[in-house]
């Protein structure tokens, strides 16, 4: 099952974050989420696209932006 990262510039506070949280909780399908408020993250654990999980994000308020996973050296050296 894919995880899908996000950073939310524009959360600022613990009421930002449970306005996403329960923007994700109302829907079953997906499993698992860890936001983080001082990072700006938020991960979600869902057979749902990413866009499908950005758009439950902006429907809560806030901008989800993507964030790409580096792999390997290059991608550590050159990413």
């Amino acid at each position: 099952m894919p995880n899908h990262v996000f950073i939310v510039k524009d959360m600022t506070c613990q009421g930002c974050a449970g306005k996403i949280r329960s923007a994700l909780e109302a829907h079953d399908y997906i499993l698992n989420f860890k936001i983080d408020v001082e990072k700006k993250l938020v991960s979600a654990s869902s057979d749902s696209d990413w866009h499908f999980i950005a758009n439950l994000i902006r429907e809560a308020g806030y901008t989800p932006e993507s964030i790409k996973k580096k792999k390997g050296l290059f991608g550590k050296l050159f990413g």
